[in-house]
């Protein structure tokens, strides 16, 4: 609505489609989140988001998808800075997922407590009581797919996918911008 308003306001100017790839470029690369997420964790943000970074900034610098080169005035300070970008981010990828304690260790310690919420002394059996106390079931699918580390692997190309993806939304509407207005608007 504000941009139908906003379009009105500005008489209704000719609408270039063309500009509209780059919302769509973004909406795939977003659209991959979830699964990036569910296969790789928040790891999965580190590798799109490194990816977005460089796909950006080469875009700009190297001129690519029909982009104008741009100028920068020390180049090999561009360059430090991306790499210092890059490297910063080691310290993420050392992260090691905590592990989660594992039923008995719950039910012990629910069983040491004393209290009117204790599964134990509420009739539960032991196998509900750990799963409402947040113990997981084995996952039986991702085996039956090749394991977590294909799971990982196809997570990881996906956010090298979406990474490009959100890194080039901007590339239609600003070639737009460097062509010109069009000679019949």
């Amino acid at each position: 609505l504000v941009g139908l308003v906003q379009w009105g306001v500005f008489g209704f100017y000719k609408f270039e489609p063309f500009a509209m790839l780059g919302g769509v470029i973004w909406a795939v690369g977003n659209a991959c989140v979830p699964f990036i997420i569910q296969n790789c964790g928040l790891s999965g943000q580190l590798v799109w988001s490194v990816t977005n970074m460089l796909t950006g900034w080469a875009t700009g610098t190297f001129g690519l998808f029909g982009k104008e080169k741009d100028t920068v005035e020390y180049f090999g300070i561009n360059v430090i800075g991306v790499m210092v970008a890059v490297l910063s981010l080691a310290p993420f990828a050392l992260m090691k997922e905590a592990e989660a304690p594992d039923a008995e260790s719950l039910l012990a310690a629910s069983a040491d407590k004393p209290s009117k919420t204790n599964p134990l002394r509420s009739g539960e059996t032991s196998s509900r009581a750990a799963n409402r106390h947040g113990a997981s079931q084995p996952d039986t699918g991702s085996r039956e797919r090749g394991g977590d580390s294909y799971n990982f692997a196809a997570g990881f190309v996906v956010a090298l996918i979406a990474g490009v993806f959100m890194g080039s939304n901007f590339d239609p509407p600003t070639y737009l911008q460097q062509i010109g207005p069009p000679e019949h608007s």
